[in-house]
């Protein structure tokens, strides 16, 4: 399935060509789009100015999206019949795909501790957006991922929610960022991850969000 937002291109019709390219310092995507369409060109023509505003995304594979914006599209009628020829090339933001399915795990921490095992289906590295909401006052948080320990000296206070933004390496306290950063933000390798929330003093209580889409490359 080739789509952008509600429009899905003809299979048999279509041809696509995915190159990496290097744009303003950041590795992206130059996907292009070639298909001979039988209907109005409107629908298609709504569709890639919604993935232009960033309102919609482009998908090549069932339950996968890219997000970008538009190089060129061209639309050129076929004098001979009622099929019109477009072209449409697209840049993606970065070079992932990404799933359109966003896993969500909640759990609760009780003396310190929450544990839970996460599944990254993609080819790539998954990162994680955690929300941390502190019952009680936390010193210290560390975030293990198999061998991996992510660790934040950040205090937060009762009640107070922390969120570690691993895709975009950002912190926030009470959805207001934090100047400072972590030396290693929190993901999943592929296949199966053991991930442990570990947070001090050890009768620390806190309510857990994991979420992430799995990547690929």
């Amino acid at each position: 399935m080739i789509s952008v937002g509600n429009y899905e291109f003809p299979k048999p019709s279509t041809i696509i060509q995915v190159n990496t390219i290097e744009a303003k310092s950041k590795v992206r995507k130059e996907i292009r789009i070639q298909s001979m369409i039988d209907s109005s060109t409107d629908m298609l023509e709504n569709a890639v100015e919604s993935f232009d505003q960033g309102e919609t995304h482009l998908s090549l594979h069932p339950g996968r999206f890219y997000l970008g914006r538009r190089r060129s599209f061209c639309v050129a009628p076929n004098l001979r019949g009622s099929r019109t020829w477009v072209e449409f090339t697209a840049l993606t933001n970065d070079r992932y795909e990404r799933s359109l399915s966003l896993h969500t795990h909640s759990l609760s921490g009780f003396f310190g501790r929450a544990a839970l095992s996460l599944f990254n289906v993609g080819n790539w590295i998954a990162p994680l957006h955690v929300s941390i909401k502190a019952i009680h006052a936390i010193e210290h948080l560390d975030i293990t991922i198999g061998n991996r320990i992510c660790e934040l000296d950040e205090s937060i206070g009762e009640g107070q929610t922390l969120i570690i933004d691993s895709e975009s390496r950002s912190l926030f306290k009470d959805e207001k960022p934090l100047a400072r950063s972590m030396d290693d933000f929190p993901s999943l390798e592929l296949g199966v991850n053991q991930v442990a929330v570990q947070a001090q003093p050890s009768s620390a209580e806190f309510l857990c969000t994991i979420q992430y889409r799995d990547f690929w490359i």
